[in-house]
């Protein structure tokens, strides 16, 4: 049997526009799928504000999923066969029976390889990179291509075999030796469609948007991409193997076609008009927020710290383009380091250090700050070096030892007792310092490497 050549830019560009090309027919036939996605995800939502077992949450995240298949299912079939319903004789229950289960269950598990295959790509080639520019180059860069090489070969079988998917969506034979005979002599370009080429996609994007206080607008943004190229990854998988079947459902994949049938379709306003009502309603949770009382909270401005909120109740601010940080004086910081320090005597002894600190006023945290954490880590850290450093230099190396084996080496300013330690001042004296940022260091401690000579 001759198979047919598989052009890889071509199907690229013809998934890419695939989503826009289905029919009514089809796209009245998703309607149900997306429907039970839509009501499942938003039970799943209500559900996650209430305090439960994780077995009953992950219990509850199951029919979602369901309907995440159900539809993935129907859109490569639709792609595959079109809006038509299989006959009876074509479904997959009373052909195969039983073993329709063990179908299901390997398709899952294909399902998952690929995942795993797409987020391998990108850190396989940082690593290369990483590997020639490293001391040895060839040893480093000939040990992450040879583990490349093996994760392509294990990729090879997997990405042939990926083509039960849309066999099972379109209803069609599914044996082990047909579905490796379709692909037969097309598995590299497969691999470069199913895996090189989404895995690039997929590691950029991670690397671009999977940053600390990425803004809500942003994520809504990135959902809806990502969602497209899901609908891409499913389409390239339908239209692959349409072409190595020759049972591919032509599609209009002329630009202006596809658009003039959009703005003509009698779906296109209640959809407009949807999705509009959802981001508003997404607006309104977005722009309300809670301030408990003793809580202060800071809202920030695209990503930049704007003003303080502490009056207690509900306040509105801007939806999508600002965000709310919560602090409480309850909320502690830590922060922990090594360094060597010299004794009286000239001996060097290795002290790790570490302390907790809070806000205590979060206007001047937020003026002097900006809010930012690391900076009042390197503040009190240094402080705390300058410190040790001083009382270190005072001491004997058995002086040193005697005060932490007596345990005078842990202070916390809820401790009314007083002790005895050389290092009693350290605490206030560093506070004196800080006061400045509006935050407070609650308690430190310290240990030495001559606790266990």
């Amino acid at each position: 049997m001759t198979t047919p050549p598989l052009s890889i830019w071509s199907i690229l560009v013809r998934s890419l526009i695939a989503p826009f090309s289905l029919s009514t027919a089809s796209r009245k036939g998703l309607l149900k799928p997306v429907l039970t996605l839509v009501v499942f995800s938003a039970l799943l939502f209500i559900i996650s504000k209430f305090s439960l077992n994780p077995t009953l949450h992950f219990i509850a995240q199951i029919p979602v999923w369901a309907s995440i298949v159900w539809f993935a299912l129907d859109y490569q079939r639709h792609l595959v066969t079109g809006p038509l319903e299989p006959k009876s004789e074509d479904r997959m229950w009373p052909r195969y029976g039983a073993f329709f289960l063990v179908l299901v269950f390997l398709g899952l598990i294909l399902a998952l390889l690929l995942g795993l295959l797409l987020y391998m790509v990108l850190p396989a080639i940082v690593w290369f990179a990483m590997a020639i520019n490293s001391p040895k180059p060839w040893l480093a860069a000939g040990s992450v291509l040879i583990w490349i090489l093996v994760v392509g070969a294990a990729a090879y079988p997997v990405v042939r075999f990926a083509m039960t998917l849309p066999a099972i969506a379109a209803k069609h034979e599914v044996t082990p030796k047909r579905i490796w005979n379709l692909s037969q002599g097309r598995g590299i370009k497969l691999l470069i469609l199913l895996v090189l080429i989404p895995g690039l996609i997929t590691g950029f994007m991670s690397i671009a948007f999977e940053v600390p206080g990425i803004q809500t607008w942003i994520m809504l943004l990135v959902g809806i991409l990502e969602t497209y190229l899901a609908l891409c990854y499913l389409s390239i998988l339908a239209i692959a193997y349409g072409e190595l079947t020759g049972r591919l459902i032509p599609a209009e994949t002329s630009l202006k076609s596809i658009v003039d049938q959009i703005l003509s379709s009698r779906f296109l306003w209640p959809s407009v008009l949807m999705i509009v009502a959802g981001i508003g309603l997404a607006a309104v949770f977005d722009a309300v927020y809670k301030v408990e009382p003793g809580q202060q909270v800071i809202i920030y401005r695209f990503g930049k710290p704007d003003r303080v909120k502490s009056i207690s109740g509900l306040s509105i601010k801007i939806p999508f383009i600002e965000q709310t940080k919560q602090v409480s004086e309850n909320e502690l910081y830590k922060l922990e380091g090594n360094r060597r320090f010299f004794t009286v005597n000239k001996e060097s002894v290795s002290i790790k250090y570490g302390a907790f600190w809070h806000v205590v006023n979060a206007e001047t945290y937020l003026r002097t700050t900006a809010s930012q954490t690391q900076v009042v880590n390197r503040r009190i850290e240094h402080l705390l070096q300058h410190q040790i450093r001083d009382k270190v230099s005072r001491l004997p190396q058995k002086e040193l030892q005697r005060i932490i084996e007596a345990g005078s080496n842990k202070f916390s300013i809820e401790n009314d007792l007083v002790s005895e330690s050389f290092f009693d001042a350290v605490l206030k004296e560093v506070n004196a310092r800080v006061n400045e940022l509006g935050i407070e260091m609650t308690a430190w401690h310290f240990e030495s490497s001559y606790k266990r000579f």
